[in-house]
């Protein structure tokens, strides 16, 4: 995870794992939170959660920017 965030050039603050209604979510303050459900999940598809989630520290919406940060910095630019 700290790899990932250093891809980004962020700092990542805290990592929570929890039984939460969404994948994943983060705070502006860097903390990261991941449902327990994510183990679940196929490996790329947990990790592109992962990494939006990762983005959002970097952009905190969904713009084009916020695509492009993360189409730019992993190999996922053929899902936008």
């Amino acid at each position: 995870m700290r790899a990932y965030a250093k891809r980004f050039g962020i700092n990542l603050r805290n990592l929570y794992v929890k039984d939460t209604n969404r994948w994943g979510y983060c705070s502006k303050e860097g903390d990261l939170v991941f449902n327990w459900e994510l183990i679940a999940l196929p490996k790329d598809l947990a990790q592109y959660v992962i990494l939006h989630e990762l983005a959002h520290l970097s952009v905190f919406n969904h713009s084009g920017k916020f695509r492009a940060t993360l189409a730019s910095s992993f190999s996922f630019s053929h899902i936008f």
